[in-house]
């Protein structure tokens, strides 16, 4: 039976903001041992807030890496061998599935 886990809050008061706007962000998540994920929602942040970035933000496009001891890592790729670019959201209030 698959099993849904929020990793981070969409719903509450946060959620992880870079410090810099650049190409070069990313997340780490450690599942703690072998995992099949089958999905990523994903949403942009509104207005309101608070503070420095209170303004609307989103990611438009994102890679997946992983890695099984966290120092070689291997990244998606598609059927042609190039680095898998998945397309996320367009706008700060739109969630979007990607599987």
């Amino acid at each position: 039976t698959p099993v849904t886990q929020e990793l981070v809050s969409v719903y509450g008061n946060g959620g992880w903001v870079p410090l810099t706007t650049d190409k070069n962000q990313w997340l780490e998540f450690d599942f703690l041992g072998p995992r099949t994920l089958t999905g990523l929602m994903i949403v942009g942040s509104g207005s309101g807030i608070g503070g420095e970035f209170d303004q609307p933000s989103w990611v438009k496009t994102f890679t997946i890496s992983y890695s099984h001891n966290g120092k070689e890592w291997n990244s998606i790729v598609d059927k042609d061998g190039q680095l898998e670019k998945f397309k996320a959201i367009r706008d700060s209030s739109s969630i979007v599935t990607v599987m």
